[in-house]
């Protein structure tokens, strides 16, 4: 699920041990360990509750009322991971970001199904050493000693996970795995946009006069985006991702960020970031009209920036023995230098992300399209629409 369908659920449901709201952040940033360990002791609490699925503290939302105020300052999540986890018996895995919502700013903190007891190894301002703290209902307290018993003996006994085995494949209609992506490309080289005429070419008639087309809906950028349309057509390479669970349980609120590193002319894309085959009777291009089904992996979310291009795959819930692909997705242009596509795979059952590393090899082969190639590719195009019609 992704974060705005999440925040939209959450202010439906109200406060308990897997939901707190408040109104205004914690107080960190030059703070004292008293005012620290506010949050500290939230987090433990959360994450000693008895609990099936994740829990969350949505910050910038009135509690009872549900009204959204926005969140009035921000806390960097590396700093909040290394002052709690500096300090517990065991790790423990939550996530702090904040989100866009409705016009406002909202902070989100993420508590997954956690193995417990944890505590304190020391005191931490109002925090106590070796004391676990549980989350009942909508309030905190400590635990008693054969609420602690049960966690232990829950930790103890044999537990059923999820198992998941991500791999990239082909794009035919076999789904073929892909030990590694190797691909060779055309780094097209395209003629000056002002040397490629317009489509279609005046037609001179006897005496010198030129005669336009009879036709007045051509399109006289036609040649133009036809040369970008095989440049990056040239250059690209396809695949899509297979995701199974193999284990004795599902995993839920599954996503799966791939990344590589950012390179001059490069980026990730799916169908739709791919650019249409031009129309000639046209001074526009013919929107793609998707059909696209229900699965949640066509759900992509592109970002790019410290170095790195990433794909974001939200794909909620899958079951044991369930096997799911992603949509297509594209290396446009890819470098040579390229050698590996780090996957990392998130679920509340997990009790670390799953990191995967496929290997790559580019070639590029590197070519000069000339006007009249860019013709005879038109001449083409138009002798196959002829045929089907």
């Amino acid at each position: 699920m992704d974060d705005q369908n999440l925040i939209a659920t959450l202010l439906y449901r109200g406060e308990g041990d897997t939901l707190d709201f408040k109104l205004q952040q914690y107080e960190f940033e030059n703070a004292d360990d008293d005012k620290k360990s506010i949050l500290l002791k939230d987090i433990l609490a959360f994450a000693n509750a008895w609990r099936e699925g994740p829990a969350y503290i949505l910050i910038g939302v009135r509690d009872g009322t549900r009204e959204i105020v926005g969140l009035d300052k921000d806390i960097d999540d590396s700093r909040l991971q290394q002052f709690i986890n500096g300090k517990l018996n065991r790790p423990l895995i939550f996530s702090y970001h904040s989100v866009e919502f409705d016009g406002h700013t909202l902070g989100l903190y993420k508590i997954p199904v956690l193995e417990r007891p944890i505590y304190a190894t020391r005191n931490v301002g109002k925090v106590k050493a070796d004391t676990v703290y549980v989350r009942r209902g909508s309030s905190t307290a400590e635990a008693k000693p054969e609420e602690i018993a049960r966690m232990g003996a829950a930790a103890a006994s044999p537990s059923h996970t999820p198992k998941l085995q991500i791999r990239l494949v082909k794009l035919d209609a076999d789904a073929t795995p892909l030990e590694s992506l190797d691909k060779e490309i055309t780094d097209v080289e395209c003629p000056d946009e002002q040397s490629i005429p317009n489509y279609p070419e005046p037609v001179r008639a006897p005496f010198g006069t030129a005669i336009l087309s009879p036709l007045l809906a051509k399109n006289e950028n036609y040649y133009r985006q036809l040369a970008t349309f095989i440049r990056e057509r040239a250059g690209t390479v396809g695949f899509r991702l297979e995701v199974q669970n193999i284990g004795d349980a599902y995993a839920s609120d599954l996503t799966i960020k791939l990344t590589v590193p950012s390179a001059p002319g490069f980026r990730i894309c799916d169908t739709e970031g791919l650019p249409n085959r031009p129309n000639k009777n046209r001074n526009f291009i013919l929107p793609r009209i998707y059909s696209r089904d229900k699965n949640p992996l066509d759900t992509i979310a592109f970002e790019s920036g410290r170095g790195v291009e990433t794909a974001t795959f939200f794909l909620g819930k899958i079951q044991t023995g369930e096997t799911c692909f992603s949509a297509k997705l594209f290396l446009v242009h890819p470098p040579e230098s390229l050698c590996e596509i780090r996957i990392v795979a998130h679920a509340d059952q997990l009790k670390a992300p799953m990191e995967i590393v496929a290997s790559t090899s580019i070639q590029v082969v590197r070519q000069r399209l000339t006007v009249e190639q860019i013709k005879g590719y038109a001449k083409k195009l138009n002798e196959e629409e002829d045929d089907g019609e």
